[in-house]
C-alpha cells in the first residue's frame, strides 16, 4: 500500500485529497506493463486519446461462435463458452466505447442475449453448468439442485442488467420483448418489499445508469431504491478494505457526480474517493478486495491479475469524474 500524506478524511473536514501525477504515472505504468489488451486498450480510450477500435479487437478475443462471450472476459470465469453475465459484462463496454448497432461484436452479443432468454419465467440464466468445467470462483459454482433460487430466481440478478444492455441496443431488440421483461422487472420491484441483496441492487444502479432507459423508468427504478441503497451501503470506512457496498468505487451506489443518489450520501462518497486514493497499491494498480480462497490457486493469480487492471481502470475513471486527479 502506497504511504500517502495524513488525511483528514474520517472526520470529514479538509481538502479533497487529489491523485497525485506522480501516482497516476505509477497507474499508468501498470496498466501498460502487466494489464490484459482489453484493459490497455479501455485505458487509451479513456486517458490518451485512442479510438475504439483497440477496444473492438480486444473485446473480440472472448466472443465465441454463438455471439456470446466468454473466455475470462468475467476474470472470475475461466470457462471458455458463452455466458450470460460475461456477455452483459462484454456489451457493457461496448456501449461504454459507443459502438454501433451494426458492429458484429454488438449484434452477436445481442443475438446470444435474445437467444437465452427463459420466456416462460421471462429471466436470463446467469451461468450454465459447463462453468463447472473450467476454473472459476466459488460463487460461480453451478448446483444441479436448486441453482435458479441461490440467485433468487434471476428476477434481478442478472436480469437488470441484461434490460440496460437491451435498452443500449434497442434498435436490435423486438420492441415487445424490451417491454415485457421492463414491465416483468418493475412488477417484481414493486411487489417485493424492498431488495435486500446487495448485488441484486447494484444490477439496478447499473440499469439505472444506462443513459439509454426511458426518463420515466429511470424515475421509477429510483424511488424504489432510495431505501434499500440506503440501507446497504457500509458507511463505516474501516471496513471499506473488505468486499462490501460501498458509497463510491467498485460495487457501490454512487458511480458518478450526476449519480441519482449522489446528494443522498455526498460526504460518504468524498470520504470514499479518498479511501481510492490512499489505496492505490505499490505497483500503481487497484486490487480486488475478494479472493477464491484455496480454489484454483493457479488460475486465481491470473484472475487476480486481471481485475487490477479492470479495477485501475475504473478506479481512475471514478477519480476523473470527481475532479480528483491532479493535472499533470
Amino acid at each position: 500500500m502506497v504511504a500517502k500524506a495524513p488525511s483528514q478524511w474520517l472526520s470529514g473536514k479538509g481538502p479533497d485529497v487529489k491523485l497525485s501525477a506522480a501516482d497516476q504515472q505509477r497507474a499508468s505504468a501498470f496498466m501498460h506493463s502487466r494489464a490484459r489488451p482489453l484493459e490497455q486498450a479501455l485505458y487509451a480510450f479513456h486517458f490518451e486519446g485512442a479510438g475504439r477500435e483497440g477496444v473492438l479487437d480486444a473485446l473480440a478475443a472472448f466472443q465465441n461462435a454463438d455471439g456470446g462471450f466468454g473466455r475470462g472476459v468475467e476474470p472470475d470465469l475461466a470457462f471458455g463458452g458463452s455466458s450470460v453475465i460475461c456477455t452483459v459484462r462484454a456489451m457493457e463496454l461496448l456501449a461504454e466505447v459507443a459502438a454501433p448497432p451494426d458492429c458484429p461484436l454488438v449484434r452477436g452479443g445481442i443475438d446470444y442475449l435474445l437467444g437465452a432468454y427463459d420466456p416462460q419465467a421471462q429471466v436470463w440464466e446467469i451461468v450454465p453448468r459447463a462453468v463447472n468445467d473450467g476454473p472459476h470462483a466459488p460463487w460461480w459454482h453451478y448446483e444441479d439442485a436448486g441453482q435458479a433460487a441461490i440467485w433468487g430466481g434471476y428476477l434481478v440478478n442478472p436480469r437488470a442488467e441484461v434490460i440496460g444492455c437491451l435498452y443500449d441496443y434497442a434498435a436490435l431488440v423486438p420492441p415487445a420483448l424490451l417491454r415485457e421483461v421492463t414491465d416483468s422487472l418493475m412488477a417484481h420491484l414493486e411487489s417485493c418489499g424492498g431488495l435486500k441483496d446487495r448485488h441484486e441492487i447494484a444490477c439496478c444502479l447499473t440499469l439505472v445508469e444506462t443513459a439509454a432507459i426511458p426518463a420515466e423508468l429511470r424515475e421509477r427504478l429510483v424511488a424504489h431504491l432510495r431505501q434499500p441503497v440506503a440501507r446497504a451501503v457500509e458507511r463505516d470506512p474501516a471496513k471499506w478494505d473488505g468486499y462490501c457496498f460501498r458509497p463510491a468505487g467498485y460495487m457501490s451506489a454512487v458511480r458518478s457526480p450526476t449519480s441519482p443518489f449522489a446528494d443522498m450520501l455526498a460526504a460518504d462518497v468524498e470520504r470514499s474517493l479518498d479511501h481510492t486514493i490512499q489505496h492505490q497499491q505499490a505497483d500503481g494498480s487497484w486490487a480486488p478486495t475478494w479472493s477464491w480462497g484455496e480454489a484454483f490457486p493457479d488460475a486465481w493469480e491470473q484472475a487476480n491479475l486481471a481485475w487490477k487492471g479492470i479495477l485501475t481502470v475504473r478506479s481512475l475513471r471514478l477519480l476523473a469524474s470527481f475532479a480528483r486527479l491532479e493535472a499533470f
